[in-house]
């Protein structure tokens, strides 16, 4: 937990983040950015509460940290123009804690209790009367001479925040009227939000630098806010205190936070799944019934991350089918983040983001059958060509690799889509790009084209062999880091 909280993109609240919110934590539903279905709603419910002059339903607002849950609660204290206590579910730990701050309470008062899945079985046995009857049941005394009164409460309106609905028990959900989710915000919301907080904070920063903070902040606004902070220093030191676009990159770089808001501990997580477990988990490698309960614990962070890489919970089920969605998470630049220097591992899965490379070719009558027509087995020719030429062109001589480190390349597996026929005199672009490097496996997309006509779609596997054993062998080291930068 510990390792989590250091972390400047981590969604829970810090120490300095509770002072700093407070400063630019926002008072009304109009000066609320984002959630506009939950701000559409809450207007009208407490619009209407006021108007009846009654106290409003009982709230339910849960969603990932650092979404403004606790602002949330705030602001509908502020329009109903009633005070507000605040407690949390862990510090509540006997029914007389509790009973103490509803008695309390003046009519039509909010009480907001964050984290309320974590209250105890007995706090929340008490809490259930308070809610529905607006009563407290109590026991005085002990053994025989105990007895039960009930004590009278005003109305009032209970806000409970979680991050984790599901914790909560059903009899406990069921007495929320309301119940609102808190998604995850736009970079634009948030770039309004960042804009905002430098206002408040008197802070020189311009439109394209906030725009960046935003970007990274991983649809959080506390996380933004944080960055705000960290950036605003960067500033006025480096830069005299202007934010502008390039001084908000040099300082995100600097915290190793890349453009999808990963820093380094994401991006090693992300890139063991690829590599290590070839885009998640399948029949193989399903972990042991004695990590579930640690994946529930991780699931919404893990989530989280995992959709900013653009890995859908499809794509976790089938690793297969969806490889390039992850082959272009590696290509934007997973492994060389900010602060990190690449390092070329055998065995180890590399993907470089610019190795395309097309070969022109003419169709003549050895190509085609006796209608003229391309014969499928030539289209698998033109593109083990198209290999060997990408090969040629980045100085690899496939005599030379054999001659001096006795290795050679040899297919594996082809699996071709024939979408359109090829005739005499086309002319086709033949098309190879590096999709995947695994141990001993290169792993190629390639595609056939005329003009603007895509003829064929391909996937060919090829293996690295020794030339001696024909068995396979991983790709040397230099290799890999040639092929990856493209030399």
């Amino acid at each position: 937990m510990g390792i989590e909280q250091d972390r400047i993109i981590a969604g829970p609240a810090k120490r300095e983040d509770e002072v700093a919110d407070r400063a630019v934590r926002p008072k009304s539903l109009a000066d609320y950015v984002g959630q506009s279905t939950v701000k559409t709603q809450m207007d009208i419910f407490i619009q209407a509460a006021r108007n009846r002059g009654e106290a409003l339903d009982h709230v339910l607002i849960f969603g990932p940290p650092g979404l403004g849950k606790t602002t949330l609660a705030n602001i509908i204290a502020n329009e109903l123009k009633v005070g507000l206590r605040q407690t949390s579910g862990p510090v509540l730990e006997r029914p007389g804690d509790l009973a103490a701050l509803l008695t309390n309470l003046e009519p039509r008062d909010v009480l907001f209790v964050d984290e309320i899945h974590r209250l105890s079985p007995v706090v929340e046995e008490v809490l259930y009367p308070a809610m529905e009857d607006s009563q407290l049941d109590l026991m005085i005394g002990e053994g025989p001479g105990a007895r039960s009164i009930k004590l009278d409460l005003p109305p009032f309106t209970l806000v409970g925040a979680t991050t984790r609905a599901g914790l909560l028990t059903s009899p406990l959900r069921d007495r929320f009227g309301i119940v609102q989710r808190l998604e995850f915000y736009s970079t634009e919301d948030l770039t309004k939000i960042v804009t905002r907080s430098a206002s408040i904070l008197k802070l020189h920063l311009q439109a394209d630098g906030a725009h960046r903070i935003a970007e990274r902040s991983r649809g959080t606004p506390r996380i933004a806010n944080r960055l705000l902070r960290r950036v605003r220093d960067f500033a006025e030191v480096k830069a005299d205190g202007l934010i502008s676009a390039e001084v908000a990159i040099a300082a995100l770089d600097m915290l190793a936070v890349d453009p999808q808001g990963f820093d380094m501990l994401d991006r090693k997580l992300l890139l063991t799944v690829i590599e290590k477990f070839e885009g998640g988990t399948g029949r193989r490698g399903q972990p042991g019934r004695g990590h579930e309960r640690r994946a529930r614990h991780h699931r919404g962070r893990h989530r989280a991350v995992s959709d900013s890489a653009g890995i859908s919970d499809a794509h976790r089920s089938r690793p297969r089918r969806h490889a390039q969605r992850l082959c272009s998470f590696r290509t934007r630049g997973a492994r060389d983040g900010p602060g990190l220097e690449f390092a070329s591992v055998q065995g180890c899965g590399v993907v470089a983001a610019s190795l395309k490379f097309s070969v022109p070719f003419r169709v003549y009558w050895e190509d085609t059958d006796a209608g003229g027509v391309v014969y499928y087995a030539n289209y698998l020719k033109f593109m083990e060509r198209c290999r060997t030429d990408w090969l040629r062109a980045l100085g690899i001589d496939q005599l030379r690799l054999r001659a001096e480190r006795q290795l050679q390349f040899a297919v594996v597996s082809v699996a071709v889509d024939f979408l359109r026929p090829a005739v005499l005199n086309d002319e086709i672009l033949v098309t190879a790009e590096l999709e995947r490097l695994s141990g001993a496996t290169i792993v190629f997309k390639q595609t056939i084209t005329r003009g603007d006509v895509q003829l064929i779609d391909a996937s060919a596997r090829v293996a690295c062999l020794d030339s001696c054993t024909l068995k396979a062998r991983p790709i040397p080291k230099d290799l890999f880091v040639e092929w990856r930068n493209g030399q």
